[in-house]
């Protein structure tokens, strides 16, 4: 689990240049990986960064309060959280009662902890009202153009294809996409947009604007127990 309380700054080397980051203090030592996760947040030059990795690795918590940081340092606009609305064990959201934020709800809730490390909760209202911060699901970001915000696709696992090329689509300038996801977590029935996406960058395999990051068991942070339930799948 990270903790706000403290940071820990460290010199990361990338190439032949060396760039000041500073990382959220976590309750044991940063792996690696981790690290390197960290530092590509953090690089001007990369507008699409997918992280792929099992469940307790600091994925979604750490490009979270890297947004915060950067939202709170005015160096965004506007924060973009979003992802595909597919329920475990394929239950449809569109049978849930109320309107969208209510059938948004149970994953809002996810993220507002957070968010309250960096705003009060009146604060957060505000900036959710005037979309500073927007939470959607991913079929409301068609047709949208993303101009100096910072994006996050979480669960990117459960995308389509087609969905896929559609938020990829959607990154304009001054912009950067944080694309998350567990490959082994997919709850959607069909071809997983994630899986496509990374076949077919793998062919290429040369973008200065891209970068991908594959935690694994090792960097799981979460709980020991985790790590060991994770040996058992």
């Amino acid at each position: 689990m990270l903790c706000v309380k403290g940071y820990e700054r460290m010199t990361l080397g990338k190439g032949m240049r060396f760039t000041k980051v500073t990382l959220p203090m976590m309750l044991h030592k940063l792996t690696p990986m981790q690290k390197v996760y960290t530092s590509l947040l953090h690089d001007p030059q990369k507008s699409l960064i997918v992280c792929t990795g099992p469940a307790g690795t600091g994925k979604t918590s750490v490009a979270c309060r890297h947004a915060m940081e950067q939202l709170k340092e005015r160096s965004v606009e506007r924060i973009v959280i979003t992802k595909p609305l597919v329920a475990v064990e394929g239950e449809d959201m569109g049978y849930l009662p109320g309107n969208i934020r209510s059938k948004m709800s149970p994953w809002i809730e996810s993220y507002m902890d957070l968010f309250k490390e960096y705003y009060t909760a009146n604060q957060i209202e505000d900036l959710l009202k005037k979309e500073t911060i927007r939470l959607s699901p991913l079929a409301y970001c068609r047709g949208l153009t993303f101009m100096n915000s910072l994006v996050i696709c979480d669960e990117a696992q459960n995308t389509s294809p087609a969905q896929m090329k559609m938020l990829l689509t959607r990154v304009g300038a001054s912009s950067k996409l944080i694309v998350i996801g567990d490959l082994d977590q997919q709850d959607r029935v069909g071809e997983s947009g994630l899986s496509d996406f990374l076949e077919r960058y793998a062919r290429v395999n040369e973008n200065p604007e891209v970068a991908i990051v594959k935690l694994n068991d090792h960097d799981v942070c979460r709980s020991e127990l985790v790590k060991f339930i994770l040996t058992l799948y």
